[in-house]
This record gives C-alpha cells, sequence and structure tokens, in this order.
C-alpha cells in the first residue's frame, strides 16, 4: 500500500511541477518571441520598403539614358539623310 502511495504522490508532484514548469516555459518563450517581432517586423517593413524605393530609383536611371542615346541617334541618322538628300 506504501509502495501505491508513493507512486500517486510522485506523479501528482511530477504532473504539477511539469504543467507549473511548461506554463512558465511557454510564457517566457512566447514573451520573448513577441518582443523579438515587435523590433524587427517595422525594420523588415522599412528595409523591404526601401530596396523597391532604390529599384525604382535604379529602374528610373536607366531607362533615361537609353531614351535620351536612342534620340541622339535618331537625330544623327536624319541628319545623316538629310546631308545625303542635299549632295544629291
Amino acid at each position: 500500500m506504501r509502495i501505491t502511495l508513493l507512486k500517486i504522490e510522485c506523479l501528482f508532484f511530477s504532473i504539477l511541477v511539469g504543467l507549473t514548469f511548461g506554463v512558465v516555459l511557454a510564457v517566457v518563450s512566447c514573451a520573448s518571441v513577441f518582443v523579438k517581432i515587435l523590433i524587427t517586423f517595422p525594420i523588415q517593413l522599412y528595409n523591404i520598403r526601401m530596396q523597391a524605393h532604390i529599384q525604382k530609383r535604379l529602374d528610373a536611371l536607366s531607362v533615361e539614358p537609353d531614351d535620351i542615346w536612342g534620340k541622339h541617334i535618331q537625330r544623327m541618322e536624319q541628319k545623316k539623310q538629310e546631308n545625303n538628300n542635299e549632295e544629291l
């Protein structure tokens, strides 16, 4: 009878300690993840937005010179054709 009572006491205390420690561990880990996300999420959003802004500016810079050079080449060809027409 004494062994059964000891087993029941051990089972009860292990469940009590396990649940208490488990709840405390869960609360601490959730709180730490919450704080981490609370700090890093706005920084990640800022980085994503800045990368998109920088990419948009780089795209605008790469498009503009092509148009300028294209117009310049077109004007040079027009002048060349005009000069050829004047010589004839």
